[in-house]
C-alpha cells in the first residue's frame, strides 16, 4: 500500500464525540489519516469531543459555522468554511463514520480531468471497535470483513465528495445529515459544467452501521422531520436530486469508461440534456420520455446520444424561433411512436 503524497484537504463535520459514534469517527477520521498522510484534515464544529479529538489526531479544528434553529450545521457554511482553510486544490467531503481504503486513494490519484466530481458507492457493515491502526494488516482485515458480512447501499446515499476548489457556490442552507443535499450536490455540479465520475468500481469505502441516538426523534426525525423536510424543499424539486445513475462515467481500473446501458441511465440522459434547454415544453420531455420506455429505443438513444441531443436541440431552436410550436409536440409524439416501430426487433416466427 503506497500512501498518497499529493496534498489534499479533507473535511468532514462530525457529530459528538460519544459512545459507538465516537469509535465510528475515530475508526474514520484515521483510516483518512493513514491514507492521506500529506492530506489536511479539517474537523468542523463544535460539538462535544471535536475539539479534543482535532488536536489529538492533528487535524485544523474550525468550531464556527452556521447552525440552523435545530442546532445542525448547514452545508454551505461547512463547505465555506473548509475552502477558505483549505491550501490545497483538491478538496474531499467524507462524512465521519467512513473509513476509506487504499483503492479509493488510488482511484483519486488516477484522475485527470480538471473540473469533475467523483463520487461512489459505500458498502453498509457493522463495526464495533477501534481500528488497530498500527497492525500492518489493518485494510486487508477490515476489507474482509466488510466484503463478507456488509452489503453495498443503493445509489442514492453518498458520502463522500471529491472535486476541485470553488466547484461550488451559491448553496442552499442544507441540513447536514438530512435528506437531499447529497443528491442535489451532483445536479449542482453538473450544472456548473463539471463532469460527473462514479468511481464504485474502483474505490472501496466502508460505511459503519449506526444508530439514530443522536437526533431526539430518531430515524424518523432524521429522515422524515422538519429539517429534512426543508431539505427537500431547498432542493428546487425532484429533477434536480441525482444519483450514481447520472454518472457520466464509471471509474473502472484507473479509466474512464461509459456506464453500461440500463433503461434508468437512459433517463437520466435525457434529463440532464434537457437541463440545457428549459424552454422545452412538458409535452414534449413526456414524448422522449415515453419513447425510452422501449427498452430497445431506450437502448439505441443511449447507445447513440448525439442523436438524440441533436434532436432536442433542434426542437429546442424552433421553439425558441416560434413560441407558439409547443402544439407541434403532439406530432412529434406519434413521431417518436414510429421511431418506436421502425426500431422495433422483428418479430420471430416460431
Amino acid at each position: 500500500m503506497t500512501p498518497y503524497n499529493t496534498p489534499v484537504t479533507i473535511f468532514s463535520a462530525p457529530k459528538a464525540f460519544a459512545g459507538s459514534i465516537a469509535v465510528s469517527q475515530l475508526n474514520a477520521i484515521r483510516s483518512w489519516q493513514k491514507l492521506l498522510p500529506t492530506s489536511k484534515t479539517i474537523l468542523l464544529g463544535d460539538d462535544p469531543g471535536v475539539f479534543e479529538h482535532a488536536r489529538e489526531l492533528g487535524a485544523v479544528h474550525v468550531p464556527s459555522i452556521e447552525r440552523n434553529e435545530f442546532g445542525t450545521p448547514l452545508l454551505n457554511s461547512i463547505f465555506a468554511m473548509a475552502e477558505k482553510e483549505s491550501d490545497t486544490d483538491l478538496m474531499i467531503y467524507v462524512n465521519a463514520d467512513i473509513i476509506l481504503t487504499s483503492s479509493f486513494v488510488s482511484s483519486i490519484q488516477s484522475i485527470r480531468e480538471q473540473k469533475f466530481l467523483m463520487v461512489g458507492q459505500r458498502i453498509d457493515c457493522s463495526i464495533d471497535e477501534e481500528i488497530d491502526f498500527t497492525d500492518l494488516n489493518w485494510e486487508e482485515k477490515i476489507v474482509k470483513h466488510a466484503l463478507k458480512q456488509g452489503k453495498p447501499h443503493g445509489p442514492t446515499g453518498l458520502d463522500y465528495f471529491a472535486y476541485p476548489k470553488g466547484l461550488f457556490s451559491d448553496m442552499p442552507t442544507f441540513a447536514i445529515g438530512r435528506t437531499a443535499w447529497d443528491n442535489w450536490l451532483l445536479y449542482k455540479a453538473y450544472s456548473m459544467g463539471a463532469i460527473l465520475i462514479d468511481a464504485s468500481p474502483s474505490a472501496l469505502i466502508l460505511h459503519q452501521d449506526h444508530d439514530y441516538n443522536h437526533h431526539p426523534s430518531g430515524y424518523q426525525g432524521v429522515w422524515y422531520g422538519p429539517e429534512a423536510q426543508r431539505n427537500q424543499v431547498l432542493t428546487g424539486g425532484p429533477e434536480h436530486l441525482f444519483d450514481l445513475d447520472h454518472a457520466d462515467y464509471e471509474l473502472l481500473e484507473e479509466a474512464l469508461v461509459r456506464p453500461s446501458c440500463s433503461r434508468q441511465r437512459s433517463y437520466t440522459m435525457v434529463q440532464k440534456m434537457v437541463m440545457r434547454h428549459p424552454e422545452l415544453d412538458t409535452i414534449f420531455i413526456r414524448a422522449i420520455y415515453r419513447c425510452l420506455s422501449a427498452s430497445y429505443a431506450s437502448s439505441y438513444f443511449y447507445k447513440n446520444p448525439a442523436q438524440l441531443e441533436k434532436f432536442i436541440s433542434h426542437y429546442a431552436k424552433l421553439s425558441r424561433s416560434w413560441p407558439m410550436l409547443n402544439w407541434a409536440a403532439i406530432k412529434i409524439l406519434a413521431t417518436l411512436d414510429q421511431a418506436i416501430h421502425v426500431l422495433r426487433p422483428p418479430r420471430q416466427n416460431n
